[in-house]
């Protein structure tokens, strides 16, 4: 506005360069999966468990079974290795074993790295092994 004051811009001008830094903060962002943060909410069913067949549901922490009382075992952190595992991809991991690529771990010496996440017994391990090309 200073500048139209000036007679540097023409009003219009202004309200094109206004407009645009608008649409900057509001223009919506496309995630694709791997790039998913959204951890959902507490007591969120997130799939079946593949150790005794429950419901695993979003916990404070974890991503864990319903069966606990029983005996299960099986739980996810919503967070591992600084990283957010998003709902979406625990539900993949349910249903399919895998995640997809999660990218943005960070190591215990701050060095960031990529991968997938699988079930190994009652959790979730590391996989770098990229799926084969069909």
């Amino acid at each position: 506005l200073k500048r139209v004051f000036k007679n540097e811009i023409a009003v219009k001008d202004s309200v094109d360069l206004a407009t645009e830094e608008i649409r900057k903060y509001f223009t919506v962002i496309e995630t694709s999966v791997e790039d998913d943060t959204d951890i959902g909410f507490f007591g969120d069913v997130v799939g079946k468990c593949p150790l005794c067949g429950a419901d695993v549901k979003r916990g404070k922490f974890w991503y864990g079974c319903v069966g606990y009382k029983q005996g299960c075992t099986f739980k996810i952190g919503t967070y591992i290795c600084k990283r957010a595992i998003s709902a979406s991809n625990v539900r993949l991991l349910l249903e399919t074993g895998r995640t997809s690529k999660i990218r943005g771990f960070t190591s215990q010496k701050g060095k960031m790295f990529d991968g997938y996440l699988k079930i190994e017994g009652d959790r979730a391990v590391f996989d770098f092994n990229d799926p084969p090309v069909s």
